[in-house]
């Protein structure tokens, strides 16, 4: 049974009941693949394009994928359409990429939604349309609410716009979703607004450019969060300090770093909000 050999293979690959062993988890992966089962045939191009129990091939990954993406699997569509997008395995094809995008996202797969909305925002294989990026990332924020992605993504579509205001709004919605979520935006954009406006009470910036190492620069971010929470639950007297750090701190990299990325506004204490 193909679905009973694609189960196994997720048991093998992830440790269900049994230990890993990625070999065997490629293996009753092809036996359902061959069989035709879509979620075999994108187990399998999983396998193949990260390199897990088989050599790393993006090219026989997107193969697996297209057979299952034709077989109507929406993760598939999704990959492939990403595929497509970075002309990983496939040739780079922002059309063709938009289409898979578009036949995921119509099956309601959110990352696919959350893609085709920048497609839409940017003018990737169709012509830019903020109306429509803003409906497609809404349909996706309306299937799962609690994803803090989503209310990056529109506060970003807002930034494109011109608009502000709507953007740290959703930039705010993201912290209230998941406070430990970081916010990218670009610093450039939002440095000047956000230090004139007078409708912000306390803003409090933190995080780390992240150059070429980006594993060191989160690593560091994480570092630095834990820190400053130990410093303001456990020595509350020494909260100036922490928010004069923060302060040196960023100062630094608007100093050294041309353009840095702020993938910060960590909410870390209930009196620093947004008004």
């Amino acid at each position: 049974d193909a679905k009973a050999q694609n189960r196994y293979g997720i048991c093998f690959e992830y440790g269900y009941c049994t230990k890993i062993i990625l070999k065997n988890a490629v293996y009753w992966y092809d036996q359902a693949a061959k069989q035709g089962n879509s979620y075999g045939q994108y187990n399998l191009g999983q396998c193949y394009y990260r390199g897990r129990g088989v050599k790393q091939n993006e090219r026989v990954a997107c193969q697996w994928f297209r057979k299952a993406a034709d077989g109507g699997n929406a993760s598939a569509q999704y990959e492939l359409g990403l595929c497509s997008l970075d002309g990983l395995g496939v040739a780079q094809d922002s059309f063709e990429a938009f289409s898979w995008l578009s036949k995921a996202a119509a099956q309601d797969h959110v990352d696919a939604l959350n893609e085709l909305a920048y497609c839409y925002a940017q003018g990737i294989g169709t012509d830019v349309n903020i109306s429509m990026a803003h409906a497609t990332i809404d349909k996706a924020i309306q299937i799962d609410p609690d994803d803090a992605n989503l209310y990056d993504s529109k506060g970003e579509f807002y930034v494109l716009v011109g608009d502000k205001v709507n953007a740290l709004k959703m930039y705010k919605k993201v912290l209230e979703t998941n406070s430990a979520f970081y916010v990218h935006c670009t610093w450039s954009k939002l440095y000047d607004y956000i230090n004139n406006q007078k409708n912000l009470k306390k803003f409090y910036f933190s995080g780390n450019f992240i150059g070429s190492n980006a594993l060191y620069g989160l690593f560091l971010g994480f570092f630095l969060w834990f820190f400053w929470f130990l410093l303001l639950h456990c020595f509350n007297r020494l909260f100036d300090l922490c928010l004069w750090f923060s302060r040196k701190w960023y100062a630094c990299i608007i100093k050294y770093c041309s353009d840095p990325i702020f993938i910060g506004t960590i909410q870390i204490s209930k009196d620093l909000n947004l008004v």
